[in-house]
């Protein structure tokens, strides 16, 4: 732990004084002295490493936690955009979905409107079928009166040609 501290302190020593040059709410002032600081190297138990000051090194933690916040915000908006992705893409989806449907409404639409069509020219044979039965029914030659005097003149026609025979 004691190593990482000293590696994230080192890169920050390397890298904080650019990151700081972009960075608006700092002290102007306060970079101006970090320009004209001068580090050196020490070694202590055999170790090498540089010095510089702790108000250095709290200003580069500070600058690290903010850029872990950043790189773990960065990371939910990814998130945010894949799930946004996965949303457009189900939508695009459904969209394509209800145009099929509207498709296959305008068909069975049509074909409902064929068939209503054929019904009502079926209705109208239909009811021309029954007209004709109506009128054949009512025809002259269906009377039963007419019928009645056919069977009385035939019987009575029939009769005078048995009494001829017979005599």
């Amino acid at each position: 732990m004691r190593h990482l501290l000293h590696y994230i302190l080192v890169l920050g020593f390397v890298w904080s004084p650019p990151l700081l040059a972009f960075e608006g709410d700092k002290d102007e002032s306060f970079i101006e002295d970090w320009e004209d600081f001068n580090s050196f190297e020490m070694k202590r138990k055999g170790k090498e490493g540089i010095w510089f000051p702790i108000q250095m090194a709290n200003d580069v933690l500070k600058d690290l936690e903010h850029c872990d916040l950043t790189v773990r915000e960065l990371h939910i908006h990814q998130e945010k955009i894949t799930l946004l992705d996965t949303q457009l893409e189900l939508r695009n989806q459904r969209i394509a979905d209800l145009r099929g449907a509207i498709i296959l409404s305008k068909k069975v639409e049509a074909a409902m409107q064929e068939t209503i069509v054929l019904s009502e020219a079926s209705r109208q044979r239909a009811e021309e079928n029954v007209r004709r039965a109506e009128a054949s029914r009512d025809a002259w030659y269906r009377h039963p009166v007419l019928w009645f005097t056919i069977g009385v003149a035939i019987t009575v026609v029939g009769g005078v040609v048995v009494k001829k025979v017979i005599d």
